[in-house]
């Protein structure tokens, strides 16, 4: 890495994707461009804190957490940028994914002259930049799962309805709980929550068979360390295009068909797992095999 310096601010959310994605942007670009990135965070809420009581860290500490498993995290200094209004929707805008895809609101600002080949080859492709955790994933007979239970705010209704109209809320993952146990039970089956610190759902997916959760929440996790993750959505595009290589059921008769086969399938299980990771590995590549135009 030379001694360049390229400043990039991006809008922040509380979520533990919204995190990751973003730390993965910044080094992704340091890679890409062989720099060091000076990143801003842009943080509508007014000041650092903890966003549930039951937390066990800051906003900020939860940041420096997530960098601290990557590697090189010598690429990326970050700086928390408060009360900002830089990156603010309107409710609309924030609540409909449609009227997003068609606004486009700007999520990020990145160096002219380098941001329009970054975004075409890294940033609007499925799943965005990635980056990739120092510690290798283990396959033990665990499945971790995750519901929005203890979220702060209700989850998005894609992530809520299926696309056939089913509601997957909180009873639905319970049931979904029982079902893993009795399907898989030689495996240890560890429910997750925002709750959790992230240490405990870093090590729990790193050490883990597969994911089943909604979408949302510790997908990113899942994806970096290449592991299968099974969802069900009301919203195809939306779901393929943040979690390349997972399994979305549009219905709850598929989801559960899926977790089925899983379970007496077990070379159908192997190349689940298989394909998930080699998503990652294949994305992590791509660094190396674009020709890289500096600018």
């Amino acid at each position: 890495m030379n001694n360049k310096i390229d400043f990039i601010a991006l809008k922040m959310g509380e979520g533990a994707g919204d995190i990751q994605s973003r730390l993965e942007i910044a080094h992704a670009w340091s890679k890409v461009y062989d720099c060091h990135v000076n990143l801003e965070l842009h943080w509508e809420i007014s000041s650092d804190r903890k966003i549930h009581i039951d937390d066990t860290d800051t906003l900020s500490e939860s940041v420096e957490k997530v960098k601290s498993k990557f590697i090189e995290t010598e690429r990326v200094s970050v700086e928390h940028i408060w009360d900002s209004s830089y990156f603010r929707y309107t409710k609309e805008v924030k609540d409909n994914a449609d009227l997003r895809r068609m606004v486009k609101p700007i999520r990020g600002i990145f160096p002219a002259g380098k941001k329009d080949f970054f975004i075409k080859n890294f940033l609007n492709i499925p799943g965005g930049p990635v980056w990739q955790f120092k510690d290798a994933p283990i396959e033990k007979r665990k499945i971790c799962i995750w519901s929005p239970r203890h979220n702060m705010q209700p989850i998005s209704e894609y992530k809520r309805v299926s696309i056939l109209g089913h509601f997957v809320d909180n009873a639905f993952w319970e049931d979904v709980t029982e079902e893993l146990k009795k399907r898989f039970p030689r495996y240890e089956i560890v429910n997750l929550s925002y709750r959790d610190s992230f240490d405990y759902a870093y090590s729990n997916i790193r050490d883990c068979a597969f994911c089943v959760g909604y979408d949302g929440m510790w997908h990113k996790l899942a994806a970096t360390f290449g592991k299968h993750f099974a969802t069900i959505t009301g919203d195809l595009q939306t779901t393929q295009y943040v979690i390349p290589g997972c399994f979305s059921a549009f219905s709850v008769f598929e989801f559960y068909a899926h977790l089925h086969r899983l379970s007496y399938d077990k070379q159908f299980l192997q190349k689940e797992m298989a394909y998930a990771k080699s998503v990652h590995k294949i994305r992590m590549e791509r660094y190396d095999k674009i020709s890289l135009k500096t600018g």
